[in-house]
């Protein structure tokens, strides 16, 4: 399908600057301080009442400080009947849910609950091991030349650096970290500093990759093909290009460069994919930030020159009172500025 390229709405400091959308919104607070004061307070009045906050409690009470609803604490078993009923995005995000409510588990549970959702398709053959990474080039000496990184979310160098979760479809920390071989930087993308998800979802971008299995190279989990059967076939999680699907619609994605440099970066493009628009904001190293409003999905966006440099950029959803979480891909950086 023919991809379409919009220029985003502009916005700093409230003032909007031109673009192809319009309904633009104002800057987003950041009440992390507030909550945590907050937290703090109620879980003094907790000891004081001889009772201790569980880990729900202190997720349902930050959910209602930030005006959203309050998390579903589910058995992740129930689940499980429903998923192989499904198709498509639908069957992909049931798993999510799965896979979300099993990882708030123990560790021991944790394990046990994934083994149940891959024993829900029968095993069909063994895949063949995954694939070593391939080695890295030397990063090249930088230029004048602006050149472009697209972080596509499918190097099998960052891929393999992260935890065995990747291979079902879950990131966590040490994160996932591209690494851009036209200007030698490494670019990390966590779920840091904005929000308190601890992980965001991973996905293969493949539409067929539709079903969760075990192998001998996998055996905590990984995704697979069913081919229309109700065989899951395991597939090489290192040889996957990856979407990024936030937690909930009330998280935010960092990304940010993590190497050493004094020259600074852009932010280009981004590709929307899902069903629900996203809202981009740009910290910038001169301590102004920006936002491009309104991205649509369907469509790759060109984030139009602010005249400042990044130093972090979030992406989040343009509604974060939506049930469904936004999804993104390719998000393409400049450099050196």
């Amino acid at each position: 399908m023919k991809e379409l390229a919009c220029a985003a709405m502009l916005l700093v400091s409230g003032v909007e600057l031109g673009g192809c959308v319009d309904d633009a919104t104002g800057r987003v607070a950041d009440d992390a301080e507030a909550i945590t004061a907050n937290l703090v307070v109620s879980a003094a009045e907790a000891v004081s009442q001889g009772r201790q906050m569980s880990a729900a409690d202190v997720a349902r009470l930050e959910a209602e400080m930030r005006g959203a609803p309050p998390p579903i604490v589910e058995d992740p078993a129930l689940l499980l009947s429903e998923i192989p009923r499904l198709t498509g995005a639908a069957r992909v995000e049931a798993m999510n849910d799965y896979i979300s409510q099993a990882h708030a588990l123990p560790e021991a549970d944790r394990s046990a609950a994934l083994r149940r959702l891959a024993a829900v398709w029968k095993r069909g053959a063994e895949p063949v091991a995954p694939s070593p990474p391939s080695p890295s080039p030397p990063p090249p000496s930088l230029s004048s030349a602006i050149t472009t990184c697209t972080i596509g979310f499918g190097q099998s160098s960052a891929l393999a650096n992260m935890t065995f979760y990747q291979a079902y479809g879950f990131a966590e920390a040490p994160w996932y970290k591209h690494k851009c071989s036209t200007l030698g930087w490494s670019f990390k993308v966590d779920d840091s500093g904005g929000t308190i998800a601890g992980h965001y979802h991973f996905w293969s971008d493949d539409p067929a990759v539709n079903c969760y299995t075990t192998s001998s190279a996998w055996p905590n989990g990984v995704m697979g093909k069913d081919h229309g059967t109700s065989t899951c076939t395991a597939v090489d999680p290192l040889q996957e290009s990856r979407d990024v699907t936030t937690h909930g619609s009330t998280y935010w994605i960092r990304i940010r460069n993590v190497t050493s440099t004094s020259q600074a970066w852009r932010a280009t493009k981004i590709k929307v994919k899902g069903t629900k628009e996203i809202r981009v904001k740009l910290d910038n190293t001169d301590g102004t930030w920006w936002e491009y409003t309104h991205l649509t999905p369907g469509l790759t966006w060109t984030l139009l020159p602010n005249g400042h440099n990044a130093e972090t950029a979030w992406v989040m959803d343009q509604n974060q009172g939506a049930i469904t979480p936004p999804t993104f891909d390719n998000f393409e950086i400049a450099g050196p500025f």
